[in-house]
């Protein structure tokens, strides 16, 4: 008598949903970081589409002056993530 003789339907048809639930939330979980991917690209187009330098003939050049430079630089729009975000941890390091 082998170890398969011993288990039941049941246990087998639980493993199997088991399973079951872990791929569907596996799959959830990349469905998420997908639209979460699509609506940061999506928020950093439009803060590049209102830079003023987008539309100036000179765009390129730096401002002539201070003033220029104030309307040219509204605030920081590239945010570079975290050192936390990029390494990919979720939390306090551990070692």
């Amino acid at each position: 008598m082998n170890t398969n003789q011993h288990q039941t339907p049941h246990s087998h048809a639980h493993r199997l949903g088991q399973h079951l639930v872990h791929e569907v939330a596996r799959s959830a979980k990349a469905v998420a970081a997908v639209v979460a991917e699509c609506h940061r690209a999506q928020r950093i187009m439009g803060e590049l589409r209102i830079q003023p330098d987008r539309y100036a003939l000179e765009g390129d050049l730096a401002p002539d002056t201070y003033a220029e430079f104030l309307f040219r630089s509204p605030g920081t729009v590239w945010q570079e993530p975290s050192a936390r975000e990029r390494a990919g941890a979720g939390g306090p390091c551990r070692r």
